[in-house]
C-alpha cells in the first residue's frame, strides 16, 4: 500500500496546475516504470506519454516507446501497438527487448490471422535469440500458427519437442496442456496417457494436478469410458482451487453421466456451473438427451441468440437439427444441417460437419430421395477421419441400395466392408443384411449361406433369431412348406422369449394350413388367439380358424367363429368381411 501510496502522489503531483518543472529525466522515468511494474498500465502510459513530450531528445525514449507498445499490447489495442512496435525494430537503444518486440509483433499478426508475417518474426527469433525466454514462448506460437493452418502433425512435433527441451518450468507445464488438448483434437487418446504418465511423474505435487486429471477425464471420455472418466473429473474436482475450471470439470461430469443415462446427476451438475453461457448449454443438451426434443429446440433457439459467437454454436445447431428430425419436422431437420455444413466446413468442426451429412442423409431418406441419400452418406465417407463414422455410412449406403432395389451395389459395399472389417461392432449386421439382400434377389440357397455363417461366426449375436425366421419366410413364400415349418419349429424352440415369436406361430400355423392339415393348423391359431391376445395377429388367426372349418365343410363351425370375432372386435377393420362371410 505504501508504494501504491507513492506512485499516485507523484502521478498528482505531476498533473497539478501548480507543477512546471519535472522531477528530473531518470525519476520520471523511473516513476512511468514502476506505474508499468504495479499494474497500474493507465497511469504508466499517461507518464511514459509525458516523458515523451517532456524529454524530445532523451536516450530513455526508445525505452519509454516500448513500454507503451507494450500496454498497447496488454490491453489489447493490437493496431497501435504493432504501429509503436515496428518502429523500434531497428533502434539499437532498445536491442535488449528484441527478443520480445518480435514476439509481440509475431503474436499481434497471428490473431490478425497474418500467419506469413507471424512466421518471419518467429524466424528471427530462432535464428538469434535462441537463448531468450521468448525463444520457448515463439514455439507455442508456432504451433498455434500450425493448427489454424490445419498442420496438425507439425504442431505436435513442435509441443513434443518443446516438452523435452525447456528448461522453463511454467512453459513446459503450459506445453503439456497445449499438447493434450491438440490430442484429444486429433483423437489421440494413447498419447495423452503417455504424456500424463510422464506429467504426473515429474511432477507428483504440482499445483495443476487438478488440470492433470481433467485432461485424464477427457481422455478416458473420447475413449467412451465414461466411468473413469467420471472418476477422473470428481478427482479433478476435489483438487481445484479456483471457480473457473471447475465449470469445464462439471461440464464433462453433466456430459459422462448422461451417456450413461445417469438423468437425475446430471441435471444436478449442471446446477453447480455458475458460466451462464455454460449452463445453457449444458441444459440443451440435457433435454436433447432425455429426449425432452421440445425443451431442447427452445433451449437452442434461446443459446443461438445470446450467444452468437459461442465455440458451442456448432453443436448446438446439432442439437437443435437432430431435436427437428426426431420431432418429425424433416425439411426443417434438412435446411439446419444444410447450415452446418456450409458454416462449418473447417478441419477442426469435421466430427459436427460428418453428423450433420449423416442426418442430412437420414432426411433425405425419410423423403425417399434416395440418390440424395447415398450422395450425403458418400460426403460422410469424405470427410470423416473417424472410422466408425465410416463404417456407419457404408452400411447406411448398402441399405439405401437395397431400398432402391439396386441388389448387386448393395452387396459390393457389404461384403467390402466385411473383408476390410472383419471385427466391427458392425460385423454380425453386416453378415445379416448379406443374407437379407440374398433373399430379396429371392437366391435362397446363398441367404441359407450367408445366415448359417452369422450363426457360426456370432453365435451370440441377437440378429440369429431374426435371420432363421427370415429364411423361414423365404421358403414358405417359395411354397416350399416342409423347410419352412422345420426352420419355424427350431427357431419356437431355441428363442421362445423373442419379439418374433408370435409372428413364428402364425407362419407355422398357416404352413400347416397350406399343407391341409387344419387340425394342427387350428391347434395352432388357437394358441395365438389364447397367448396374443388383443392384437393383429390374433384377429388373423380367428379368420384363418374360421377358413380351416369352411375348408372341411364345417358350416356351422365356421359361423361360431365369425360371431366370436364380431364380438369381440366389433370395430375391426376385418368387421365388414367377416358379416360379408356370414
Amino acid at each position: 500500500m505504501k508504494k501504491v501510496a507513492v506512485i499516485l502522489i507523484a502521478v498528482l503531483f505531476i498533473s497539478s496546475p501548480g507543477f512546471t518543472q519535472p522531477l528530473g529525466e531518470k525519476e520520471d522515468f523511473s516513476i512511468a516504470q514502476k506505474a508499468y511494474a504495479d499494474g497500474f498500465y493507465d497511469s504508466a502510459l499517461n507518464l511514459f506519454s509525458d516523458f515523451i513530450n517532456n524529454y524530445k531528445q532523451s536516450e530513455y525514449i526508445p525505452s519509454a516507446k516500448f513500454y507503451i507498445g507494450k500496454i498497447y499490447y496488454q490491453k489489447k489495442y493490437y493496431a497501435k501497438a504493432l504501429k509503436v512496435l515496428r518502429e523500434l525494430v531497428n533502434q539499437s537503444q532498445v536491442k535488449e527487448f528484441y527478443p520480445q518486440i518480435y514476439f509481440y509483433l509475431a503474436d499481434i499478426l497471428f490473431k490478425g490471422k497474418d500467419y506469413k508475417g507471424a512466421r518471419d518474426y518467429i524466424n528471427i527469433i530462432s535464428q538469434k535469440y535462441r537463448h531468450s525466454l521468448y525463444f520457448w514462448y515463439s514455439r507455442q506460437l508456432l504451433a498455434q500458427i500450425c493448427l489454424k493452418e490445419g498442420k496438425y502433425d507439425l504442431a505436435k512435433n513442435i509441443l513434443s519437442s518443446l516438452i523435452d527441451t525447456v528448461t522453463d518450468e511454467k512453459i513446459a507445464q503450459d506445453t503439456v496442456f497445449q499438447l493434450l488438448d491438440l490430442n484429444l483434437r486429433l483423437k489421440d487418446y494413447l498419447g495423452n496417457f503417455d504424456i500424463i504418465r510422464k506429467y504426473l511423474k515429474k511432477y507428483p505435487a504440482g499445483k495443476k494436478q487438478s488440470r492433470i486429471y481433467f485432461y485424464l477425464a477427457e481422455t478416458y471420455y473420447g475413449l467412451n469410458d465414461y466411468k473413469n472418466a467420471v472418476k477422473n473429473y470428481l478427482r479433478a474436482e476435489k483438487l481445484n482451487k479456483s471457480d473457473s475450471p471447475a465449470d469445464y470439470i462439471y461440464q464433462g461430469l453433466v456430459w459422462s453421466y448422461l451417456n450413461l443415462g445417469k438423468y437425475k446427476k446430471a441435471q444436478a451438475v449442471i446446477g453447480k456451473i455458475k458460466n451462464k453461457e455454460l449452463s445453457l448449454f449444458s441444459f440443451t443438451l440435457y433435454y436433447f438427451k432425455t429426449k425432452n426434443n421440445v425443451k431442447a429446440l427452445n433451449y437452442a433457439k434461446k443459446f443461438i441468440s445470446q450467444y452468437p459467437k459461442s465455440r458451442f454454436l456448432p453443436q448446438v445447431y446439432l442439437t437443435k437439427a437432430d431435436s427437428l428430425y426426431q420431432t418429425g419436422r424433416i425439411k426443417d431437420a434438412a435446411f439446419v444441417y444444410k447450415r452446418i455444413i456450409k458454416s462449418y466446413a473447417q478441419t477442426l468442426y469435421s466430427d459436427i460437419t460428418d453428423k450433420a451429412h449423416y442426418g442430412l442423409a437420414w432426411c433425405y431418406l425419410k423423403e425417399g430421395d434416395f440418390k440424395s441419400a447415398v450422395r450425403e452418406f458418400q460426403n460422410t465417407l469424405k470427410y470423416s477421419n473417424d472410422e466408425t463414422v465410416k463404417i456407419s455410412s457404408k452400411i447406411q449406403m448398402a441399405d439405401t441400395y437395397q431400398q432402391m432395389k439396386k441388389y448387386a451395389e448393395a452387396l459390393f459395399i457389404y461384403e467390402d466392408l466385411l473383408k476390410k472389417y472383419p471385427v466391427s461392432i458392425y460385423a454380425d449386421y453386416i453378415q445379416f443384411q448379406i443374407g437379407a439382400t440374398f433373399l430379396r434377389m429371392g437366391s435362397i440357397d446363398k441367404a441359407l449361406l450367408a445366415f448359417r455363417n452369422l450363426e457360426n461366426n456370432w453365435p451370440h449375436s441377437k440378429l440369429v433369431p431374426q435371420a432363421q425366421y427370415y429364411l423361414a419366410v423365404a421358403y414358405f413364400s417359395e411354397n416350399n412348406y416342409v423347410y419352412a415349418e422345420n426352420i419355424i419349429r427350431d427357431f419356437i424352440d431355441k428363442f421362445p422369449k423373442n419379439p418374433l415369436v408370435k409372428d413364428a406361430y402364425y407362419l407355422y400355423a398357416k404352413s400347416e394350413f397350406n399343407q391341409k392339415r387344419y387340425g394342427k393348423a387350428i391347434e395352432l391359431f388357437d394358441e395365438i388367439i389364447n397367448n396374443f391376445k388383443d392384437t393383429d395377429l390374433a384377429q388373423k388367426a380367428y379368420l384363418d380358424k374360421a377358413l380351416c372349418f369352411l375348408n372341411q365343410d364345417d358350416f356351422a363351425s365356421a359361423k361360431q367363429v365369425y360371431s366370436q370375432f364380431l364380438n369381440l372386435f366389433p370395430k375391426s377393420s376385418y368387421a365388414p368381411a367377416v358379416c360379408i362371410y356370414l
